[in-house]
């Protein structure tokens, strides 16, 4: 009946997923695609760090975040490092593209 409806929505939501991710595309000051770049990712408040390498279109995607404040950091030989925090809402898709130099 209806306590039982009321649960079974409480059930539910609980089962939906909170987590955020980050994404983007790496490229050079002349816009070309920086692939293998790698894309740090650490949650500032616990210290859990994801690290992903950019693909050959130099995109990158990190999953299953948490919401959260996120320091982020790119990094590739011959390029400064670049880094930029990001606050992080539930299920937030942000993008964050970045232009090394």
């Amino acid at each position: 009946s209806l306590a039982l409806s009321v649960l079974f929505l409480i059930t539910n939501a609980a089962a939906q997923t909170e987590s955020a991710r980050i994404q983007g595309t790496i490229t050079d000051q002349a816009g070309a695609a920086v692939p293998g770049a790698t894309v740090s990712v650490t949650e500032t408040t616990t210290g859990r760090n994801v690290k992903v390498q950019t693909s050959e279109d130099g995109s990158y995607s990190v999953l299953s975040l948490s919401p959260g404040r996120y320091q982020v950091e790119v990094t590739q030989t011959n390029f400064k490092t670049i880094r930029q925090e990001i606050t992080l809402e539930v299920q937030q898709v942000a993008s964050l593209p970045f232009t090394l130099e």
